[in-house]
Order: structure tokens, then sequence, then C-alpha cells
């Protein structure tokens, strides 16, 4: 799980830890309410408004976070290739993978690194890698991306009619791997 998507649990999780202790525990909020009068901060709210501002939020929070989670797509792990009372055929993911480094081999690119986003919709291939000589690559790059296209589509016929995007880029600096070390 990504550390943004982390934090983001952590905050709603906390909010609602807040939010139905209230609930459970109608007495802290007296309690800070009286807090509030003694350092001379007087709040017009009663305990029953703040009680129902609180379940109002609850609830929502738990309807936004319900649509977000039922309209994400969802990314498979593999390709269905046949389905039948027999059994079911599927390529995997790191078959596709391996199946497009062994397409670019001869291409001039090294370190090649592939992400697959296969949704219900669309299959989605993004390349990157590397390359000594990169403008000779850059011009020859929408033939690569071309017959890679034609390929993936030749190894996925037949399987269903989602349209596949091929995004190659050659010499991108990769922000999880720029681990350098420092000499004092």
């Amino acid at each position: 799980m990504k550390r943004l998507y982390k934090v983001l649990l952590v905050i709603i999780l906390l909010i609602y830890l807040v939010s139905i202790s209230t609930i459970i525990w109608p007495d802290i909020i007296t309690k800070i309410l009286s807090f509030l009068d003694y350092i001379n901060l007087h709040s017009s709210l009663s305990e029953q408004m703040l009680l129902r501002y609180n379940e109002l939020f609850i609830l929502g929070l738990t309807s936004v976070i319900l649509i977000i989670v039922i309209a994400l797509p969802r990314q498979r792990k593999s390709i269905l290739l046949i389905n039948s009372g027999k059994g079911t055929l599927s390529l995997g993911n790191e078959g596709i993978n391996n199946f497009i480094k062994t397409q670019l081999s001869g291409e001039g690119l090294s370190n090649i690194q592939v992400n697959i986003k296969n949704t219900k919709h669309i299959k989605r291939f993004n390349v990157t890698a590397d390359s000594e000589y990169k403008k000779s690559i850059i011009s020859d790059l929408p033939r690569v991306e071309k017959n890679l296209t034609d390929s993936l589509r030749n190894l996925l016929s037949g399987v269903d009619k989602s349209p596949i995007r091929v995004n190659i880029k050659v010499n991108q600096s990769n922000k999880r791997n720029n681990k350098t070390s420092r000499v004092i």
C-alpha cells in the first residue's frame, strides 16, 4: 500500500475513533464544553447539537468512502484466456511482463522495467528503459511502440476487446531508485 493511502487511512480512522468515542461517551462533550467555559471560550453549541453534527459527519464520510470504493476500478492480476467447465486458463501479469522484455530486448534498450495496469476496460503498459543511444532510439520510438502494441494484440487476441495502451519512456529518472551515497 502506498504511503499516501496509509496516511489518508490513518487520518480517516482517527476521525472515526474520536467521533464514535463521543457518541459512546457523551460525557466527554460536557467536559470539553465545561473546560471551554473555564478558559473563557464560550460556545453556543449544546451537547445534542454537537452529537448531531458528529453523526451527520460520520454518515457523510462513510457515504463518500463507499462511493469511492465502488467507483475505483479493480486491477486484475491476470488476463483470462479460456473459461470453461473443465477449468480456466489465464495469462499472468508476470508472463506479459517477460513477453514485453523479450520483445524489446533487440531494440537497443537495457534495464527494461514494465508497469502493468490491467483493468476490465483497459490494459495499460508503461515501459521505462535506459539506452546509450538516446537520440536514435527516440526517433525509432513510434515504430517500437507500434510493434509492441501489435505483438500484444496478437498475444491477447480473442480474449476481450478492451483497448491496449503502450507508453515507452527512455532514460527517465526513477524516483524510487535514486539512492546515492554521501561522502563526508
